[in-house]
């Protein structure tokens, strides 16, 4: 499975669809990430996830890990670039909002996460 360059990310034909019961604009992605959250005694866990679409408002994304729902969490976005001096991590701080199991090879947990600061990313979304 390939993983989307930057540079792509960004390029007018990206997959792009609007979910009505959100009213947002949605970008179909699969790429690397990371999600990050305390647990009860404050320390701190982080695992690989796989980013498989965001909004501005927004995120799914799919873990082994079992999240909970309201939890606080931080995303980590990494988009990589050709240019190996341009790759970027992004993060996002935001709350799960729904969790569901899922059979995919890259995670049995789908979780969608809520952004604190909404329209966190319209220059990427173009919207």
């Amino acid at each position: 499975m390939s993983v989307p360059h930057f540079d792509t990310l960004l390029h007018p034909n990206m997959t792009i669809e609007a979910i009505e019961r959100r009213g947002e604009h949605r970008v179909q992605l699969d790429i690397p990430a990371k999600i990050r959250w305390k647990d009860s005694l404050g320390g701190i866990i982080e695992r690989d996830a796989r980013l498989w679409n965001l909004s501005g408002g927004g995120a799914y994304v799919l873990t082994d890990d079992l999240l909970i729902l309201d939890q606080n969490v931080e995303l980590i976005v990494i988009l990589e670039s050709n240019d190996p001096y341009k790759g970027v991590a992004t993060y996002f701080r935001g709350k799960v909002v729904r969790t569901e199991t899922v059979h995919h090879a890259e995670g049995n947990t789908g979780a969608a996460i809520a952004f604190e600061r909404k329209n966190a990313i319209p220059s990427l979304l173009g919207v």
